[in-house]
């Protein structure tokens, strides 16, 4: 559920935003994600609209998220 976008990595929030790992990352920021094979920095997250976050999601991918009814997203800046 999380897709590298414009110097970010987005994720959806599929069982919402009360989840240890996103606490995890929120404290430990940076952070290290594994992303498509690769271990990528990232800095601390920051909550997307829910709107925003459909849009910066790959459009095959939101018509489960609408019927899965995910409206909370966070974008981690990935950092170099």
């Amino acid at each position: 559920n999380a897709w590298k976008r414009d110097g970010e990595v987005v994720v959806a929030l599929t069982y919402g935003s009360d989840v240890d790992w996103l606490a995890n990352a929120r404290a430990a920021a940076p952070s290290r994600m594994v992303i498509e094979g690769d271990s990528i920095l990232v800095g601390a997250p920051r909550e997307l609209a829910a709107e925003d976050g459909m849009r910066a999601v790959p459009a095959l991918f939101r018509p489960l998220l609408e019927a899965l009814d995910v409206t909370g997203f966070v974008a981690f800046p990935v950092t170099v």
